[in-house]
């Protein structure tokens, strides 16, 4: 049969020739080839160098699946060959291929174990013993890895093996000894103290002795003071025993290691709370909780432990410098919480208010306070309580009344109180205008200050001692809220829809008789004369008497006019007749002509000239809508038509039309409460209202005209106008 077999020698010096030359793909495909004839064609000794060739090539080409198929293939043909069982051990174990594994390692000790440097014999037993633990054969692993430490007894990977299954197999003690062991084996200081941390683990756990294992703990540190598993350690057991001094030098060190600020200053709190819980070191203590807040300015707990320290020693020079310098800190910063902000704030409020008696301060402090918590009544009271006993802060107790009036928090004692205040800062102007507001809504007010409301309420009609400018006008009555770009849009409108609007004198049946003559020397007349040149009207609207015509109103006629019956013309209060006046002069001005005579079509007027003008706008006509477009292209020309257009193009398509009729009633009953001088003439005449262009109720509307009565926007206008007392 040898006659038969292949000789490999040519193959041999063939493979050696593509590896010297760096082919070792041509190496492998031309082994490839001779390994699809059967392994009964060749020499054992020409397979076993075949395989083991085709392994080691396989090996260089990162295919270790295909090496590992190799090496099986030469082992099965003879279980003795090292040169396969090596590399073939090695990657079943890195396969984790147990069973195989075993059998390939106990095959190289049973043929080749006298044959191996104690080197390699120790790296045999670990590899066997972690192929047996792999098994959960522990006995017979630590047998394995101390086979391998008595040829080597500082090996690293048999220690370490050896470390893991003994615990499985004997008593703590020798889990101890083995660790020693390992450490004394250790040459780096980072593994000797990783090590340590583990035996004084063993000692807290496994035999109940923390005193030793903070000892040991302490070794880690001192081979590795990066050790931060080693410092947490000492911090937890020391706390557990009251070990309180390691704990905080624990807890120190920790924060010298941090990475960022925030966890700096969490280490270095931890630190300053055992000193001043369990050290009894507050000037420690207190150092160490001002550093936390230099690193993390958001460590509220850190200022109250501040302040906690301090008030305990009573000193208050302190505690408000503490105070002071957190907020000049956390202002500086511009993600500052307000909620914090607000507390620091409230608390230094407090400290002026109680312990340190400094009203001024603490009047300054709760301010601060309340501008970061607007909704907070009780701060807002306790600036109030402060400043109305004080006179240089009675500004400061009208603000925070305002405030409070804002938010309807009892208004009739609001409002009492702030009257009281502008009663001592002597501004009678001010305090009548707030207790005419506590009156005119039922509210109780005592004798004396009814009185005093009395006094200065009178029937007769006070004529302005100034005209109302357009600026007056614009600053200090208008709705704030008014949009005087839609005022003039329907100045403009007026002009083409006044007469389309109107009505002729014969529906109303009124006659040439029925004209008012406006120089008869009728209180109705004198007022409407003074009224109208005050509003700066040049030319007074055309006056009409109409007997059962109730109060005052625009009749919409042709040529326009205003209607009044009897009653107002031939009434004896003044005031009455004077915000009735003033309220329909006013709307009678062409921006509001139109929302008075028509206020349930304005919003189709608005949107009709704005298909007039702007080409994007388009609108769905109806014969009504096409008639008014008519009159509205026939009247708005030239010039008119170019403002026309720029009013729409500032305003835009699209308005809120309702919102704007509301500001504009709210500053028609301002102007007639502004010549009335009396708020109860203005829900008279309101509850009898003929000519309504909004459907609120007479609360409503009371309210805006209330809320205005008692603005500075307006007492500031009365001192404007002379209509001030006092």
């Amino acid at each position: 049969m040898s006659e038969e077999l292949v000789d490999l020698t040519i193959a041999r010096t063939k493979v050696r020739e593509f590896c010297d030359s760096g082919n070792p793909d041509y190496a492998l495909s031309f082994l490839d080839q001779i390994a699809r004839w059967p392994d009964t064609t060749r020499y054992l000794d020409d397979n076993l160098w075949l395989y083991r060739q085709m392994g080691d090539l396989y090996l260089t080409q990162s295919s270790p699946e295909d090496a590992l198929s190799a090496y099986r293939r030469g082992y099965e043909l003879d279980p003795r060959d090292l040169g396969i069982l090596k590399p073939y051990s090695d990657l079943l174990f890195d396969a984790k291929q147990t069973d195989d594994g075993l059998k390939v390692v106990q095959s190289m000790l049973l043929h080749h174990k006298h044959d191996l440097g104690s080197t390699e014999l120790s790296t045999i037993y670990a590899k066997l013993g972690s192929l047996y633990e792999d098994e959960q054969n522990y006995t017979k692993a630590r047998s394995a890895f101390e086979k391998s430490l008595e040829n080597t007894p500082t090996f690293n990977d048999a220690l370490e093996g050896l470390l893991r299954v003994i615990g499985q197999v004997a008593d703590p003690v020798d889990v101890i000894r083995v660790r020693q062991k390992l450490i004394s084996s250790l040459e780096d200081p980072q593994n000797r103290s990783i090590a340590l941390v583990a035996l004084g683990n063993d000692w807290v756990n496994e035999f109940n002795d923390p005193g030793r294992a903070l000892d040991v703990f302490e070794h880690a540190v001192l081979e590795w003071k990066e050790n931060e598993d080693a410092l947490s350690r000492i911090a937890t057991v020391g706390a557990e025993v009251g070990d309180w001094r390691r704990v905080g030098r624990a807890y120190f060190t920790l924060s010298e290691l941090a990475q960022g600020d925030k966890e700096r200053a969490e280490w270095i709190y931890r630190s300053s709370i055992v000193a001043r819980d369990h050290l009894w070191e507050a000037d420690k203590a207190l150092n160490g909780f001002r550093r936390v807040l230099q690193l993390d300015s958001s460590r509220i707990d850190a200022f109250k432990a501040i302040t906690s320290i301090l008030f305990d020693a009573k000193d208050w020079d302190e505690v408000e410098a503490s105070h002071l310098s957190y907020i000049a800190t956390l202002i500086e910063q511009p993600d500052a919480s307000p909620q914090l902000l607000s507390l620091l704030w409230q608390k230094l409020g407090e400290l002026y208010e109680g312990t340190l008696n400094r009203p001024d301060d603490a009047i300054f402090a709760f301010g601060q306070c309340s501008q970061y918590r607007p909704d907070d009544i009780a701060i807002r009271e306790s600036v109030i309580s402060l400043s109305e006993a004080n006179e240089d802060h009675f500004d400061k107790a009208i603000l925070h009344l305002r405030e409070l009036y804002k938010k309807d928090v009892d208004v009739s004692q609001t409002l009492n109180r702030m009257g009281k205040v502008y009663m001592r800062m002597k501004s009678f102007d001010r305090a009548l205008g707030v207790f005419r507001a506590i009156d005119v809504q039922g509210f109780e007010i005592d004798a004396q200050t009814q009185s005093f409301v009395e006094k200065f309420n009178t029937p007769m009609f006070r004529p302005m001692k100034r005209k109302i400018t357009e600026s007056i006008l614009r600053d200090s009555i208008f709705h704030e809220n008014m949009d005087s770009r839609i005022n003039k849009v329907f100045h403009f409108l007026k002009m083409g829809l006044s007469d389309w609007t109107g009505e002729s004198q014969s529906k109303y049946g009124l006659k040439r008789r029925d004209r008012v003559k406006i120089d008869e020397p009728l209180a109705f007349n004198n007022i409407f004369k003074s009224i109208g040149g005050s509003i700066n009207y040049t030319d007074l609207p055309k006056l009409w008497h109409k007997r059962e015509q109730s109060g005052l109103i625009n009749g919409a006629l042709i040529p326009e006019g205003l209607i009044a019956g009897d009653e107002i013309l031939g009434s004896g209060r003044e005031e009455f007749m004077a915000f009735v006046i003033a309220k329909q002069l006013f709307l009678f001005k062409p921006s509001f002509y139109l929302p008075t005579i028509r206020p349930s079509d304005i919003n189709a007027f608005f949107l009709l000239g704005a298909s007039y003008v702007l080409p994007d706008v388009r609108l769905t006509m109806n014969k009504e809508l096409e008639s008014a477009l008519k009159a509205i292209r026939k009247k708005v020309k030239g010039a008119n038509l170019e403002q026309l257009t720029q009013a729409y193009q500032n305003v835009g398509g699209s308005a809120d039309i309702p919102f704007w009729i509301e500001t504009v009633e709210d500053t028609a009953n301002r102007i007639g409460f502004l010549f009335a001088d009396d708020l109860n003439a203005c829900k008279n005449y309101l509850e009898i209202e003929p000519q309504k262009i909004t459907s609120r109720s007479v609360e409503d509307r009371m309210k805006s005209v209330i809320d205005f009565s008692i603005s500075e926007k307006y007492f500031d206008l009365r001192e404007t106008l002379g209509l001030s007392i006092g």
